[in-house]
């Protein structure tokens, strides 16, 4: 046996886009392609990221496919921008339904971009979770205070800034002794989405019988309403003092450089070396803005980057062996020098002009240029399609059936709810994002529960927690612990054949200074529900400190379904 990886492309052409251009597409898959591992196959997006200013201009910033944080009321700061993870590439997918020509609908999902940004944030660990970000150009809030001085660029800019040092000690690759001033550029990446985001059958399913199911049609629906595409995190630098230019009086002129101590240095030996300077924060053709002590802020792109040697004041190109020490700094170059100042700080600037006279807001949307389904085709020996075409006599494929009911929670502190469950339901997970958000939280809960046929499902509350300060004090809710919820988050997860790998950040977590993280944090209430044989009415009530804000409710219930083949033929 082995693998033949096939791209199909979409019927339509793109661009797709959440504005002025399309937002649907199919993908049609003829049974001749044999047998298929879905599980393995992707969705492909050819797309770039759109930044633009105010003034609709494109500018050079970092975008990440994220949500950005966003307030209770459902609005986001651009400007105080902050990345919500939303697992990548999935996020840009709203609706999708799979469609055999001969059976029909095989399944469906609706608002799939919101359930899987906040059920899959717990399948995986975190290191995992980066990786995949990486892999699919999504972002995540930066909360290591250790690692402030770096600035991630993701797959949509290309960023111009030194790379390497030969052995003369100066900046080899794209850059010389005068340093690197070629400018960033925006580029067209590829970036992938598992099948299962449109494909149900695709989780876990390694060898599906294309041969037996007729042709599949996969429908998509972009999204088109939530924000889905977000800026990089904000960031500031302090630059160290040095002399301005004696000519103008001026920092950030080629003489006199606006100087920045890089600090992410190797820890044993004291040295910038050539593997660290991919992590610089500054690139040519960054928008930033400067300010200092007793100085106007001035709003600038950069022009150049330089390695200066501390000890002589000058450009790199002295004795050095294949490094620069510690003492060294950036030097950053502006077409415009600044005024002459202490305490320089160079900050991202994500809203207004490089001339500073513009404050609108800067953009980010998707354009997705072309479409493609990645298959991985299995290529049978003989005596495997004959041991295949045996096993189709009889054959069930199991798959998670999503069902979802929204409503609506109006403004307060006591909301409940009824469902209705069909018989064999799984479990059922309430997803509470705020007004069109992806990623859902707490939004100011302290309690839930859960009950059967008015029976209730536990003895008390369940609470949600913790509400303490950094010192160990309770805070004003009162300190509470989250045992019993990660109990049935953990029951939650094996009762619908997933393993739970991780927890969300609680609500108001020890005097969290990175601020409404509660309300973008994954956070679902989970009901495991008993897989018996008839209908159910379940009850869920909700409780908070505070008034929660209107919003959308958003009830998945889960079912264990599988597709039947009898005599070589779908049994619907």
């Amino acid at each position: 046996m082995s693998i033949k990886i096939q791209r199909i492309q979409s019927r339509e052409a793109g661009p797709f886009q959440k504005t002025g251009g399309r937002t649907r597409c199919h993908i049609e898959v003829p049974s001749s392609v044999g047998f298929s591992d879905l599980e393995n196959s992707h969705m492909v997006f050819r797309m770039k990221a759109n930044v633009t200013d105010g003034n609709g201009t494109s500018t050079l910033l970092p975008a990440f496919i994220a949500q950005p944080k966003m307030a209770a009321a459902g609005g986001s700061n651009v400007t105080n921008n902050v990345p919500i993870d939303v697992q990548g590439a999935q996020a840009l997918i709203k609706n999708s339904r799979c469609v055999s020509d001969e059976y029909g609908e095989l399944n469906s999902q609706r608002d799939q971009n919101v359930i899987s940004a906040n059920l899959d944030a717990y399948t995986d660990y975190s290191s995992c979770l980066t990786a995949k970000n990486s892999f699919n150009a999504g972002g995540s809030a930066n909360l290591d205070p250790n690692e402030s001085s770096e600035l991630p660029v993701g797959m949509f800019l290309r960023p111009a800034r030194p790379r390497a040092m030969d052995a003369a000690g100066s900046v080899a690759s794209n850059a010389n002794a005068a340093g690197i001033q070629q400018n960033s550029r925006a580029i067209t990446a590829e970036v992938r989405c598992p099948l299962k985001h449109v494909d149900r059958l695709a989780d876990g399913t390694r060898q599906f019988p294309n041969i037996s199911a007729g042709n599949i049609t996969y429908r998509i629906e972009f999204e088109d309403v939530r924000p889905v595409m977000s800026l990089g995190q904000a960031f500031s630098a302090k630059c160290l003092d040095s002399a301005a230019d004696a000519a103008s009086g001026n920092l950030g002129s080629a003489a006199r450089p606006i100087l920045y101590q890089y600090v992410k240095a190797d820890v044993d030996s004291g040295e910038i070396r050539t593997s660290n300077l991919e992590s610089l924060p500054f690139y040519v053709g960054m928008p930033i803005k400067v300010s200092g002590s007793n100085v106007t802020d001035s709003f600038e792109l950069i022009n150049k980057i330089t390695i200066n040697e501390a000890d002589a004041g000058g450009l790199l190109g002295g004795a050095h062996v294949a490094r620069i020490e510690i003492a060294d700094s950036v030097g950053v170059v502006l077409p415009t020098p600044a005024n002459a100042a202490t305490n320089v700080e160079l900050s991202l600037n994500q809203g207004k002009q490089a001339d500073g006279t513009n404050t609108e807001l800067t953009t980010v949307e998707y354009e997705i240029e072309d479409v493609f389904l990645e298959l991985h085709t299995i290529q049978l020996m003989p005596q495997q399609i004959a041991a295949a075409q045996k096993a189709l006599q009889s054959l069930q494929i199991p798959y998670l059936e999503h069902r979802l009911v929204k409503k609506v929670l109006n403004a307060t502190q006591d909301y409940a709810e009824t469902l209705y469950l069909d018989a064999g339901c799984a479990g059922v997970a309430v997803i509470t994002p705020p007004n069109n958000g992806l990623v859902s939280g707490y939004d100011n809960a302290s309690a839930y529960r859960f009950s059967f046929d008015g029976r209730n499902l536990t003895n008390r509350e369940i609470e949600i927690g913790p509400a303490k300060t950094n010192s160990g004090t309770a805070a004003a809710a009162g300190g509470v612990g989250r045992q019993l919820h990660n109990h049935f988050l953990q029951k939650f997860y094996g009762n619908i054949g997933q393993r739970l790998l991780r927890f969300e950040k609680p609500a108001v977590n020890y005097n969290d200074t990175k601020g409404n993280l509660q309300l973008n944090n994954h956070a679902i209430y989970p009901l495991v529900t008993p897989l018996i044989g008839q209908d159910v009415i379940a009850q869920f009530q909700v409780r908070s400190s505070a008034n929660m804000s209107t919003k959308e409710m958003f009830y998945v219930s889960m079912y264990p379904r599988s597709l039947n083949f009898q005599k070589g033929r779908l049994v619907m």
